[in-house]
C-alpha cells in the first residue's frame, strides 16, 4: 500500500532502523526535503508492508526521487508513478533493473564520502558572507542546472538558499572575481552528524582555476570539525578524479533518468 504520511518519527525509524544497508546519506537527504517541502511543492509518500514501511517516494512538480529497500514492491511503485505527472526520476542505482523498462535515457551519479583527512589549501579568498545579490548570482548559475526541476525561477532559488543558510540548515561559501560570484559550493543540508556538499559551481569565465575543489575543501574542513561525514554527487570521470584526490572514496550509485510510462 502505497500512502501519504506526515509522522516524521516513523520516517526517521525507517530510515535510520529498517534500511541499513543504506548510508547516512539518505537521512540527511530526507531532512533537506523536509525542511524545504512548502518551497520546493515536495509531496511525500510511503509504501507498507503491513505496518513495515518499506520504500519512501518524493514527488517533486515534474519528477520523483525513491527511496528503496530489498522489500519494496517495485510493481506497485511503477503503477503508482503511472498515475502522476513525472518525466524524471531519481534512485539507487542497485534497484534500476525493476524500472528499466520505463526509462527512455539515463546518467549515472556516484555518491562519495569525504574520508577523515585533512588537506592545506589557501583558503583566503573563500567567503561565507553573502549578500542578497550574492545568492541571485549563485542561483542564476544553479537555475539551469536543476534537473529534478524543483525550482521555477532564479528568486525561488535564490530564497531557499538564503532561507537555509538562515536558519542554520546549510552553510554557503563563494569565491568573487571582478565583483561577481566566481564559484560557489553549499552543504544542502545538515543534520548534527552528516551532511551533503552540493551546488557546486562556477562560472564559466573562472572555471579550470581549482575554485570549486577549494570550496569543497573548505566546507569539508568546517565539517571535520564538527565531527560530521561528509558526502557529495560526482557526475563524470573528470570530477570524480577530483575528488578522490581532495580526499573522497566511493560509497554508492544512483541514477538518475528520462522516464514514460
Amino acid at each position: 500500500m502505497i500512502d501519504t504520511i506526515r509522522d516524521y518519527k516513523k520516517i526517521e525509524k525507517f530510515i535510520r532502523s529498517r534500511m541499513p544497508d543504506i548510508d547516512p546519506f539518505i537521512y540527511c537527504n530526507y531532512m533537506e526535503d523536509w525542511v524545504c517541502r512548502e518551497e520546493i511543492r515536495y509531496d511525500l509518500y510511503v509504501q507498507y508492508s503491513g505496518e513495515l514501511i518499506t520504500s519512501m517516494i518524493s514527488l517533486y512538480k515534474q519528477s520523483v526521487r525513491l527511496w528503496l529497500s530489498d522489500k519494496s514492491d517495485h510493481n506497485e511503485i511503477i503503477q503508482f508513478l503511472s498515475t502522476r505527472d513525472c518525466n524524471r526520476i531519481s534512485m539507487d542505482s542497485r534497484y534500476m533493473d525493476y524500472y528499466s523498462q520505463i526509462f527512455v535515457n539515463y546518467h549515472k551519479e556516484v555518491l562519495m564520502e569525504k574520508e577523515q583527512k585533512k588537506n592545506q589549501m589557501d583558503m583566503s579568498d573563500v567567503t561565507s558572507e553573502l549578500s542578497v545579490d550574492d545568492y541571485m548570482e549563485v542561483a542564476s548559475l544553479l537555475v539551469n542546472d536543476d534537473s529534478l526541476q524543483t525550482f521555477k525561477s532564479i528568486k525561488e532559488m535564490a530564497t531557499s538558499l538564503q532561507y537555509r543558510n538562515q536558519n542554520k540548515n546549510c552553510k554557503n561559501v563563494i569565491i568573487k572575481k571582478d565583483g561577481v560570484v566566481a564559484s560557489h559550493a553549499c552543504t544542502l543540508i545538515e543534520t548534527e552528524d552528516v551532511a551533503i556538499i552540493g551546488a557546486v559551481i562556477t562560472n564559466k569565465d573562472y572555471r579550470n582555476k581549482g575554485m570549486a575543489t577549494k570550496l569543497v575543501q573548505f566546507l569539508c574542513s568546517q565539517l571535520l570539525k564538527e565531527r560530521k561525514k561528509a558526502f557529495l554527487f560526482a557526475y563524470n570521470p573528470k570530477a570524480i578524479s577530483v575528488y578522490e584526490k581532495s580526499g573522497f572514496k566511493k560509497c554508492g550509485e544512483f541514477i538518475e533518468a528520462e522516464f514514460k510510462l
